[in-house]
């Protein structure tokens, strides 16, 4: 019996002691997640039957790493958000992330000129796109156990973050990914704001990555080139302006209802990567103005489920966890449009939970899974554990 004892008190403190999650903000990413499927499917078909013979290869990997996501989201739902504010865990991260983005940008897998990935048996893994969550995290953890400095004016913590931040900047810089430091950026900047730093201080580290952003632009030409080319892609529409106007003939196609789904002409070999980096046009084409609407509605539930719970939590690294995860959802498919649009570069970026892509899909995923954890800890939850304690606590008398 002392067995049991143990085992129902631990199941207790660790489990039922966490309330249930948000399942409004859980449904709305499954919703999500299999829209997505749908759209590789429909996007993907005709140029993997021609690539592969087989039209359904994207969406196969895809789902397989829709269920591994589900699985980590699940199972990181009910790991406490508190393990990622140790330091040896949340360094750990920091390191490993780090050390492989640096093995990606000088040995990795090079394709279209950029080094970004890591081959690893017959799985391809980006792990920039876990920089984004990590510095969100170490961010998180570093401003809450020096939150007293911050407000003090103390300068060594905004070198310290700024330092966190540039490491990540200057390899995803080495990987020729202009939209991921955008996103990088700008998560930066709001976790500082965040983090309550002093304006001022916010706007000197803007003044820097200016002068940053301008030098790196001066030591690289095709870098301006590239800056450049989107805002007139009919400049050179057989080279750098060819996937933007094919994305806008599609986007233009698609009116108010579009051609309907499966019915996308652009993704018949005339855009290319229609299934990841330029979903969200094959999305108007086929679902016009009306499904385009539908999509940024439920980005922007999520958004502002996200912010909920990271404003009920009580903790002020689980605040900043949420926020800014949350907000890196919004960020990368607000960037994603943008760059289908022609008002950004057209660089390679994933619609989060929506374009092909295996790291993207399961990074994403898992790290809501942490903030379904969050969401266990609001006090509004945890009614659920007291009727389940009031059966378990006889059975430990007994």
């Amino acid at each position: 019996m002392g067995k049991m004892k143990i085992s129902l008190r631990y199941l207790k403190e660790r489990f039922l002691g966490q309330g249930r999650m948000d399942f409004l903000f859980f449904g709305a990413i499954m919703l999500l997640c299999v829209f997505g499927l749908v759209m590789v499917l429909s996007a993907s078909y005709y140029t993997c039957y021609k690539n592969y013979g087989d039209g359904f290869h994207d969406f196969t990997r895809q789902a397989v790493c829709f269920v591994l996501g589900l699985v980590g989201m699940i199972v990181v739902s009910y790991v406490p958000y508190q393990l990622y504010r140790k330091p040896i865990v949340c360094g750990s991260i920091y390191a490993v992330t780090l050390g492989a983005m640096l093995i990606a940008a000088f040995f990795g897998t090079e394709v279209y000129g950029a080094s970004r990935w890591i081959q690893i048996g017959g799985i391809t893994v980006q792990p920039s796109e876990l920089a984004k969550f990590v510095l969100v995290i170490v961010m998180a953890a570093y401003i809450t156990k020096n939150a007293k400095k911050i407000s003090r004016l103390k300068i060594v913590p905004l070198i310290i973050v700024s330092i966190l931040f540039g490491l990540f900047a200057l390899t995803i810089l080495k990987q020729k990914n202009l939209s991921m430091i955008i996103i990088l950026g700008a998560v930066f900047i709001i976790m500082l704001i965040w983090g309550q730093f002093k304006w001022w201080n916010i706007g000197m580290v803007l003044l820097l990555a200016i002068a940053a952003v301008t030098l790196a632009l001066w030591m690289e030409p095709y870098r301006m080139e590239r800056m450049l080319s989107f805002s007139n892609p009919w400049a050179d529409p057989s080279d750098t302006g060819y996937q933007l106007i094919q994305s806008l003939f599609a986007i233009g196609s698609g009116g108010l209802f579009g051609k309907g789904l499966n019915f996308s002409r652009q993704k018949l070999l005339y855009l290319t990567f229609g299934e990841n980096d330029f979903i969200f046009a094959i999305i108007a084409e086929e679902l016009g103005f009306v499904g385009c609407l539908f999509l940024i509605a439920l980005y922007a539930f999520v958004i502002y489920r996200g912010i909920l719970i990271a404003i009920r939590c009580k903790e002020k690294f689980g605040t900043l966890v949420a926020g800014g995860f949350s907000i890196i959802v919004g960020l990368q498919a607000f960037v994603h449009m943008l760059i289908t649009v022609g008002a950004l570069p057209t660089t390679g970026q994933t619609l989060p939970f929506i374009s092909a892509g295996g790291t993207s899909l399961v990074i994403f995923m898992v790290m809501m899974g942490v903030v379904l954890n969050i969401s266990r800890q609001d006090e509004r939850f945890k009614k659920v554990r007291t009727k389940v304690e009031s059966k378990i606590v006889p059975l430990e008398r007994k």
